[in-house]
Parts: C-alpha cells; structure tokens; sequence
C-alpha cells in the first residue's frame, strides 16, 4: 500500500467519508455503452449509498456517516437511503430503474472490496443515475488513474498535491453557496481537490494556492450531482459542539440529486400546519409523586398525571404502561390500585394507548440468563406468570393490556420501545403482526450543547425487512440533572423543538415524556411550560403519536409521485396527505387540480393538502400567471386533521373533530366577499377579510361537518 501525504496523515482523523452522485449530462450522451432505461414519469427515490462503517443496526451509530450525517437532509428530500456494506460481497442485483442516485462514504484510510469502482462504473452506464462525493475519496484515491478518468467526465481535473499553509491559500465563496451554515471552516484551511473545467459545472468555492496560483474547487455541483471535501464542507467531531455543517447540506443535495422544485410527501406537516404530538412512556407510573394534589402527597404519578396534565390539558395524548409497573403477576386474580389508575387514563377520549413492554427491556439485542446482571437487559427482575424473551414482550404486553386495561369500544395501537429502544427484526416484526404501530429511538437534539443539525435523527430506521419509527424530539433523561441537581432540566428541550421546526420543518413539534416528569414539582412545572407553549400557543395541529407512525411510513413505502407535463401527479397518501414543493412559486390551477384541497407557504417551501390518497397539481400556463382572479377556495390551515374534505370553486367542505381547541382558516375568496359558513346545517353568512380569508372556530371535543362557500 502507498505511503499515506502529509495532507492525508493530518486529515485522517477527521475525514468523512465521501457521499457521491454522480451523472454525466453531456458525457453520458455521447457514450454509446450506457444503458437508458424508459425513464416515464415515477420520480426515483432511492439513493444507494456505498459505505464502509456501517453500524448494522447496533445501538451505537458511532463514526456512521450515512445514519448520523447524511440520512436525513437526503430523506427531507423526498429520498431514500439505501446503505451498501462496501466492505461485503457485491449486492447480486440491483434494480437501477428505481435508483437516483448512488453515493460513497468512506474515511480516508478504510478499506472496500474490489467491486466499488465496477459497481460505480455499472451505475454509470444509466443515464438517469447521479453521484456526489462527500468528504474524501477514501480507497477510491489508491487508484489515480482511474479516479481521474472518473473525474474527468464530470468536467473535473483531478490535481494531487495539497497546501496547509493558511497564509498562503484565499479562499472564494460564490455569493449564495458560502460555506457558513453552521460557522466556516476557518480553523484549519487546506488547499485541495480537483478543479472544474465545464462551464455547466457550478462552483460553491474555490481555492488558490498564492505561491503557484493553482486553482481547486472542493465544493461543486453540476449535472452530474456534486462533490463536497472536507474540511470545507463539514467539520466532523463525535459530540456536542466539535460537529459542523460548513455547507448548507439541504441545498448542497437538493443542488447535487436534481431536487429542486421535484415535490414530496412530508409527515411533519397536517393541514397546512406543523404537527404536535404528546406521547408518554411508562416508567415511574407507579412511583409516588411529592407533587400535592387538593392536599394529598401521597398519590402515584400515575394519578398525579391525571389531575394535573390529562385535566388540564385539551390535547391528544398517547399514554403507555408497562405491565410489571401495575402488577405482579402476568394473569392477576384482581385488579390492582395501579391498574384501575391506568384503566382510568385509558377511558378518556382524549388518550390513545400505546404499550411500553412487560418488563421494560433496556438492551432488545442482549439475552436474558440466570447469570445476567440485574438491570442490564430488563429493569424489572420478572413477573409471575410470565416467560421473558423480547417476542414475548411484545405479544404478552398486548394480550395483557386487551384483558385488564382496555377499555370497551378502544384498543392498544402502539408500542413504545424501551431503554435503548435497539429492537431487533424479530420484536419488530412482532409489532407489526399484532396491527401495532411502532415508535420511539433515535433521540435528537439540536441546542446549545448540540449545535449542529447533524444531531437530529432521521425518521427511523430499517431493520431487516422491518422500519422502526424515531421518536422527533429527545425526553427528560437525556438532559444532565434531570434526576439530581436541576430537575427542571427538561425545559432546555424548547430549543431543539424550535430549531427543528424554524425555516425548513424538519420535525413535528413531539413532547416526549415519562410519568416520572409528574413525581417531583420542578419536573412538572418544567413539562407544563413545554405544553403550553407547544401546545397551545404555537400555530400547531395536534395530532396522536399513531397519526404520525403512519405518515412517516406512508411518506417511505406507499406516496408515489410522477411528473406531468404541467405539474405532477400523486398516488398512495393514505395517511400522510401533505405534499411540500421546494423552489417552484408556479400559482397552481385549481381548476385543473383534482383532489387539491389546501396550499400554504411556510417559510420557503409550498405545502399543498390532499383531499384523498390521489391528486393532480397542475400549474397555470405562464400567461394566466398574472392572474388574480384565479384563485378558488381553498384549506390554508387548521390546527388538527380535518376529514372528508371537498372542494369545488365555490367553497370546500369538510368534517371537523378534535379534541382540542378547533380553528380552521379558508382562503381563495375574494377580499370582502359575503361567505356562507355552515355549521351541521346551521347557516351563518360572514364577509371574508381584506385578504379573502374565512377563519372559523369552534370549542374542543366536537364532531362537526362544515362548509364554507359562496352563496
């Protein structure tokens, strides 16, 4: 193997793997071996990502570029990620009409089996398949040649040699693309990486060697996809602050995977609203609270809970148990004062009932021995009645839950995954067998001690033939002090609720939480403050944890979408029925556009609300774009999920049930206009406002079927 620079040596600890997309425009045309497959409409999705530390579902994701880094600015695209052990045997198949894009992520120094640069030279011979390398070459560099012939067809002259100097190298960004996201690479400046010829190329920055006057260009996009080096891309770092994205990596890959103005579903956002979901584990239901409640200290959180967050709140909550919590035994001849408590929680029409496991696994990988220490795999020793294994965790739990805390007329819809929420396919299958949904895992911050983006999960993650659901938000035990010294700790998550919802919604508003947040005063204050804000001030739709499990998994597996000549055309949005458009301000023809129900803009990105699992979006000719009468009303939004929505030109109807505060904003009139609003038959005529908007509300826990329109 060849001596390793001194640019490479001092790199080598911090280099990231390259992410790659790769297509040749010009170049691919004129290659006679290339492969063109029928493109059709079908907007691809999958981007193969060829890597060489993958993490292979363990708990730990450490130096895992492709799960910590990349997955989610890639799946806020619309895109999936498919990782490639490029350490193992060559995958036997691979059905390129489905992929966009494929990539590389490799630290320098890491090895790959022989087959990467004949799987990237098989990709290229599809015309529609595009690259990007992200960080370094890694094993790709062993071999210049052929590295710089792959170069070259992208209009890149790979150049060797590096400068370190910082005085000697300046340093250009183009204005637009500076590589100051998250702060600029200022501590370490290097002068490297190949240098564009093709005009068609677009360069985020380039550097300039003084003394030789050699240009390089480390960060570009053009046809082909992009390339990005470090360090001026990312600064890698295990924790808290030593990680920053240099470059926007949102518009980096939307630039470099052709997403720009390409829609996608999008579970984080419901009737034109970002979501907010409550969703609560188990743990310390049966713990005795301090917290005094109409003079009595002695309640469990459990009851505590009820009186000071399920009465005070009219919000949806999805609210867990787990079965060695209230009992003793697995088949108890009576109930117990903590089972009535729970079956109690479970009867209000505001809660949905999810399961947090028999015996709270806190290692789902790890078996369970007479040898085993105690509290390693499970937090309770065991339970009468009862066989562990984490199968049985799963289908006990529910049996357990429809036989003595179900309520008539509900059921469990859920499970909570517990501990190091590291399940394995076998407990996800399981969940899903049992029509349960599934969440929690991947805790995400983005704060002061974060300070990078690349702290927030995506939104889950496979396992096998299986998906697990990510929580959105990180829960109290993650912030120090909680359980000593600050045990209002739990207040910081604001900041990571914020960020993950300002400009680009990258998240739902999730509050996540225990019963052990009720136990001690502070910690109840400090969850009250998260609930007020998130809750009720914010201009959020409240939702249940299992109305965003089936978003997310629609958004991955079923919502289909296909360009039209005019717009373009969705399929598959069961659950999740809102659709985002990045960098198009087109003006929809409504007229044209079946089952279009609600636009909105939010920042910079379009959302458009779907009436049903099917729609068209087809935009106005450019000669009608002036036009201002050619709006139609419209859903803009409201604060929770409507159903049945209808619209033609002269209104929209819908039916309106919550069980929190109700308002609904319609738009698309004209300014002043007389409106009928129809409330279960009820007619009220209103004028809209100055800007053709129609705002009703109504008082929580309704059923109403509404209708907003013309006369």
């Amino acid at each position: 193997m060849r001596s390793k620079s001194p640019r490479r040596e001092s790199l080598s600890i911090r280099a990231l793997l390259a992410v790659g997309t790769f297509l040749v425009a010009g170049a691919a045309q004129a290659d006679p071996t290339l492969e063109h497959e029928a493109d059709g409409p079908r907007v691809r999705r999958q981007v193969l990502v060829l890597a060489s530390r993958l993490s292979h579902d363990r708990g730990s994701s450490r130096d895992d570029a492709v799960r910590d880094m990349l997955e989610l600015p890639i799946e806020h695209l619309g895109l999936e990620v498919v990782p490639v052990d490029a350490k193992a045997e060559r995958p036997s198949k691979t059905a390129w009409n489905d992929v966009a894009a494929v990539m590389t992520s490799f630290y320098y120094g890491d090895e790959a089996e022989p087959w990467v640069w004949d799987f990237l030279d098989e990709a290229r011979r599809h015309a529609h398949v595009r690259f990007v390398h992200f960080g370094d070459f890694g094993p790709l560099d062993l071999d210049r040649a052929r590295l710089a012939k792959w170069l070259r067809g992208f209009g890149l002259e790979h150049k060797d040699g590096w400068n370190g100097d910082p005085v000697q190298i300046e340093v250009q960004g183009e204005p637009g693309r500076e590589t100051g996201y998250e702060g600029r690479q200022s501590r370490r400046s290097v002068h490297l990486g190949p240098a564009s010829f093709d005009a068609l190329n677009c360069v985020w920055l380039r550097t300039q060697d003084r003394s030789k006057g050699d240009v390089r260009t480390p960060i570009v996009t053009g046809p082909w996809g992009g390339i990005a080096l470090l360090p001026w891309a990312f600064t890698p770092g295990g924790v808290h602050v030593d990680r920053r994205w240099h470059v926007d990596p949102f518009a980096f890959f939307a630039a470099a995977l052709d997403r720009i103005g390409v829609p996608c579903a999008d579970p984080n956002v419901y009737c034109g609203r970002r979501g907010f979901f409550f969703h609560v584990d188990g743990d310390g239901f049966e713990s005795q609270s301090t917290v005094r409640v109409q003079g009595r200290d002695d309640l469990i959180c459990g009851e505590v809970f009820a009186n000071e967050v399920l009465a005070r709140y009219d919000l949806p909550m999805t609210l867990s148990v787990i079965v060695a919590s209230v009992t003793d035994d697995i088949r108890p001849e009576a109930p117990t004062h903590a089972m009535q408590v729970a079956r109690r929680l479970f009867a209000d029409p505001k809660v949905e009932i999810a399961s947090h496991s028999v015996l709270h696994p806190l290692d789902w990988r790890r078996k369970w021995t007479k040898a085993t220490p105690r509290r390693v795999v499970n937090w309770y020793d065991g339970l009468a009645s009862y066989r562990h294994d984490m199968v049985s965790e799963v289908r006990e739990s529910l049996r357990f839950f429809e036989d003595y805390l179900v309520p008539d007329g509900k059921a469990c819809r859920l499970f909570f995954w517990s501990g190091m929420a590291n399940p394995d396919e076998a407990a996800l299958r399981a969940v899903r067998e049992l029509g349960l949904l599934n969440i929690n895992g991947g805790v995400a911050r983005w704060d002061e001690l974060h300070a990078s983006v690349s702290f927030v999960q995506p939104r889950g993650r496979s396992v096998g033939d299986e998906y697990q659901v990510y929580c959105a938000a990180p829960n109290e035990n993650v912030f120090d002090g909680f359980f000593s010294t600050m045990p209002g700790a739990f207040a910081h998550v604001d900041r990571t609720i914020e960020r993950s919802g300002t400009g680009r919604i990258l998240k739902p508003a999730n509050v996540y939480a225990h019963f052990y947040s009720v136990e001690r005063p502070p910690r109840l204050r400090a969850l009250q403050q998260v609930l007020d804000r998130w809750g009720r001030r914010e201009r959020t739709a409240a939702i249940y944890a299992s109305d965003y499990v089936r978003a997310v998994l629609d958004a991955r597996q079923r919502c289909h979408v296909e360009r039209e000549p005019r717009g373009w055309r969705f399929s598959g949005f069961e659950a999740c029925r809102t659709v985002r458009l990045d960098g198009d301000d087109r003006r929809i023809d409504w007229a044209a556009s079946p089952g279009i129900v609600g636009e909105r803009r939010i920042a910079g990105s379009r959302y458009f609300l779907l009436g049903g699992p099917c729609a068209s979006l087809q935009f106005q000719a450019q000669s009608a774009r002036d036009d201002a009468t050619a709006s139609s009303p419209h859903i803009e939004e409201a604060s929770h999920i409507l159903e049945d929505i209808e619209r033609d030109a002269r209104g929209v109807s819908f039916r309106s049930r919550s069980v929190a505060p109700r308002s609904i904003v319609c738009n698309g009139f004209a300014p002043g206009a007389v409106v009928d609003v129809v409330l279960d038959g009820h007619v009220e005529s209103r004028r809209a406002d100055a800007t053709g908007r129609v705002t009703i509300e109504a008082p929580p826990g309704g059923d109403t079927r509404v209708e907003v329109r013309l006369p």
